[in-house]
């Protein structure tokens, strides 16, 4: 197996493994909003030197095969929505690929029995770049995206992230782009910071508490047993990425809280890490 080696034994680097961070995304306009959820993201990865990042966003769907972005030189960026601001259509964001990175992914997951394909053309979309624009705006760190297949249940995700685990003690920090409640329906636009819909809050707190216990197994039912699941889920999408970060976590990790808080009454962009315990 072809092995990206970003921290070699015995180089005097440290040890302690890459967190595995989930991001919920939101609206393409938090590249431009900056308040306290872009101050949080900006301040989280301000402690962090990732060697490369591995991310998993709601935004790319693919059927049959797991797809892998293999870029030589920098990727392009896809502007996958409509009706905002015009500055969000000329914002690029030309992170560096990394095919060493792509190719040790993809054997990783075929070691999981999970069907692979490298993607030598694919950009970066906006579950993906809007974030790091905020974490690492010099796009200095070399990224590879990874697909969700489509349709998934949470399990599969989970074992793509316990398949991609090892390469956070390379210094690859993973990263689930998605959303803690994703239902455009219920957003009032007009009012950003609009109270969150009692509905919502008990949907994220039941999430956050079994998060807390590392308690897959409901987690994984979340359909059958969270409140108002299907109000605030009703596609599966924005929520898969969760349990590609849950499978990514190590025994003894801690769940650290990177933000919490709703934007437009609905939407909760509850965003965590689960880092190497002191």
């Amino acid at each position: 197996m072809e092995y990206f080696h970003a921290i070699e034994p015995g180089s005097g680097r440290a040890a302690a493994p890459a967190p595995a961070l989930f991001v919920s995304h939101g609206s393409p306009a938090a590249a431009l909003d900056r308040d306290s959820y872009y101050e949080s993201l900006a301040a989280f990865a301000k402690k962090l030197s990732p060697a490369a990042i591995i991310v998993v966003s709601a935004h790319w769907l693919t059927s049959g095969a797991v797809e892998v972005t293999a870029i030589e030189g920098n990727s392009g960026t896809i502007h996958d929505f409509s009706g905002f601001p015009d500055e969000l259509y000329s914002r690029e964001y030309h992170a560096p690929g990394s095919v060493t990175l792509a190719r040790t992914a993809a054997d990783l997951l075929a070691a999981k029995n999970i069907t692979v394909a490298l993607n030598h053309a694919r950009g970066l979309d906006h579950g993906a770049w809007v974030p790091l624009t905020i974490m690492f705006p010099e796009a200095n760190v070399p990224v590879v995206q990874v697909s969700i297949p489509w349709p998934s249940a949470p399990e599969m995700l989970f074992t793509m992230g316990e398949a991609l685990r090892p390469l956070r003690s390379r210094g690859v920090l993973p990263i689930g782009s998605g959303g803690m409640t994703h239902n455009l329906s219920l957003l009032e636009w007009e009012k950003k910071h609009a109270p969150a819909p009692r509905e919502a809050a008990a949907f994220e707190e039941w999430v956050a508490a079994k998060l807390q216990d590392r308690d897959a197994a409901e987690l994984f039912e979340y359909m059958a047993l969270a409140p108002h699941a299907a109000a605030m889920h009703p596609t599966a999408e924005h929520f898969l990425p969760l349990f590609f970060t849950l499978g990514c976590a190590r025994d003894g990790d801690r769940l650290e809280t990177v933000f919490e808080g709703f934007h437009y009454a609905a939407l909760s962009m509850r965003t965590f890490a689960f880092t190497a315990a002191d």
